[in-house]
């Protein structure tokens, strides 16, 4: 690999090895439709659940239960970002991993996951007219979707096609 700073030109001239247009950055607020907030929701209630027991039956601190905390959310971050929800696997919660020690020389295989069968897609309806416009503004453009989780982006490689 090399590695080039934006500095850097080309030998004799002014032209830049990396000549990138300049940022823009705009922020779009997007309200969830009114299927997608009611989903929304669900979760949230179940999350607030989770908090409320643990809060009340718990002998330690809050904070010795962040991890379990933190984990009740990820399904709103990952609604807020679009797409399906993946699904807990009930028989996955082994907090020994004994079983995965004595399994060592074994090839693992990829766990299969489970998805809701509900898309959140008031951010997708919102992609895709921002995506008309680039397009019909300039055709040759080229478009960078990221999102941090992963299931988001299968689900659009999968969903913007038909778009």
């Amino acid at each position: 690999m090399m590695r080039h700073s934006q500095e850097m030109k080309y030998r004799g001239t002014d032209t830049t090895l990396m000549s990138l247009p300049p940022k823009t950055e705009r922020t779009l607020y997007i309200p969830f439709n009114a299927a997608d907030r009611s989903e929304y929701e669900v979760l949230e209630e179940e999350a607030l659940a989770f908090y409320t027991e643990l809060r009340e039956n718990s002998r330690t601190k809050i904070g010795k239960s962040y991890l379990k905390l933190t984990q009740k959310l990820v399904p709103l971050r990952t609604a807020c970002a679009g797409g399906r929800i993946p699904l807990e696997d009930p028989g996955n919660h082994n907090d020994d991993d004994e079983e995965e020690e004595e399994d060592e020389d074994k090839p693992k295989r990829p766990k299969k996951v489970q998805y809701s069968e509900f898309a959140y897609t008031s951010k997708l309806n919102t992609l895709i007219k921002e995506l008309e416009s680039i397009r019909d503004n300039d055709p040759t453009s080229k478009s960078l979707i990221f999102s941090q989780f992963t299931s988001t982006l299968q689900w659009l490689q999968q969903t913007l096609p038909q778009h």
